[in-house]
């Protein structure tokens, strides 16, 4: 139900359903992505005489001119330059953050590590010591420390044995060169000819 509602709401029926409706084909760059900003329904667009958005839906449901009238040309090229505006100084920047955020989840769980081993000692150890200071003549309390302490002591094991497998399976981010780095920042300069 929740995909069929979905897909309804993708169908480009817009004028008469009032769904979000798909972009049809053409020039218009946000086609079916403007809503006008004096009655909030959505733009048509009409490549007659240039590319031009407009909101008719007040005239055809109250047969009143045409509202807003925008040229789509010069939004169209405004939201490119901002995107590779924005793009252009990121891409350095993103491979940095990339290579950086595993090697900072790294550091800090090799942080914890050490902690939560001492800790499962610290638990293993008590086990042992209330084993120890139990009566043997009580066999049920006996039996029930010895498993408590048992389990201390596997899952003191599964941890050491997960952070040795862990080590050694560490994975060393690949750096990018000083040419790589070059490359890629002439191609968020040339992505706008692109």
């Amino acid at each position: 139900m929740k995909i069929r509602a979905m897909l309804t709401d993708n169908y480009a029926e817009y004028d008469r359903n009032k769904t979000r409706g798909i972009p049809r084909a053409g020039a218009a760059l946000l086609h079916g992505l403007l809503y006008g900003g004096e009655c909030g329904h959505k733009m048509m667009v009409q490549y007659k005489g240039g590319t031009l958005s407009l909101c008719h839906a007040l005239r055809q449901r109250y047969g009143v001119p045409v509202g807003q009238n925008i040229s789509a040309d010069w939004i169209d090229a405004a939201v490119v330059d901002a995107f590779f505006q924005a793009l252009s100084p990121l891409e350095l920047d993103v491979d940095a953050r990339a290579v950086a955020a595993p090697q900072q989840a790294h550091e800090k769980t090799e942080r914890a590590r050490p902690q939560q081993l001492e800790r499962l000692r610290y638990q293993a150890a008590l086990a042992q010591r209330h084993y120890h200071r139990c009566d043997p003549d009580n066999r049920l309390v006996a039996a029930e420390l010895e498993a408590r302490w048992e389990a201390a002591l596997r899952e003191l094991k599964q941890a050491a044995d997960a952070t040795a497998k862990d080590r050694a399976q560490t994975v060393v981010p690949f750096p990018l060169t000083v040419e790589l780095k070059a490359a890629v920042s002439k191609i968020g300069e040339w992505l706008p000819q692109l």
